[in-house]
């Protein structure tokens, strides 16, 4: 048999013993201490339980190609040949001009290109032919390329020996190229060029 009585937040109770009920024994029952026990007890559980939701979110973690896209400005596609190539592809690069008319020698451009006002990409593979297919990426700072391009180096002479072989967004019908912008921390896909050696676009370099 028990009674009991409420102290603020700590219940009393009195608990006979059975084999004699004139003795008894006084048990105090911390309530708030309790309360506030099970209320953090809670509370690192709800923490934890977040702590794993989130980790099994994020269980393919972070590729690194991931991290560099996400990061870095620029922009990707595909080079397509659609022609035999000629003994004389030494070098492809992608270019990317702020300005046009390009209206510079190859001496002026590749001066402009060491001083970084030209961009370049690394260069493409150099092996390939009719019906071979390149994919590029090209990291550069941002801003408004207006002439976009595949130049490639056809003699030994790195200051003369280039030739525009494609240009972004030219057709016969439509000459003007495309232009490509390129945001703070945007990376753009699709930009893909199509490579004719029997068909060349218009050179843009004086004579």
């Amino acid at each position: 048999m028990t009674d009991s009585r409420k102290t603020n937040s700590v219940i009393v109770h009195k608990i006979y013993e059975i084999d004699n009920p004139e003795r008894e024994t006084e048990v105090c029952v911390d309530i708030r201490g309790i309360v506030c026990q099970f209320y953090c007890h809670m509370k690192n559980s709800l923490f934890i339980l977040l702590c794993v939701v989130f980790l099994l979110g994020c269980d393919k973690g972070i590729s690194p190609n991931d991290s560099l896209v996400d990061r870095k400005p620029g922009f990707a596609g595909s080079v397509a040949f659609v022609s035999s190539w000629p003994s004389n592809v030494l070098e492809m690069r992608i270019v990317a001009v702020p300005y046009y008319p390009v209206d510079s020698t190859v001496s002026e451009l590749i001066g402009k290109f060491l001083n970084g006002v030209i961009k370049s990409s690394d260069p493409l593979s150099v092996i390939g032919d009719s019906g071979s297919v390149q994919q590029y990426t090209f990291f550069l700072d941002p801003g408004n390329y207006e002439y976009v391009a595949i130049v490639q180096r056809y003699g030994q002479n790195y200051y003369t020996d280039w030739r525009v072989i494609s240009i972004y967004g030219y057709t016969a019908e439509h000459p003007t190229p495309k232009q490509v912008t390129v945001q703070p921390f945007q990376f753009i896909t699709g930009i893909d060029f199509t490579v004719d050696f029997n068909n060349l676009p218009p050179q843009p370099f004086k004579p």
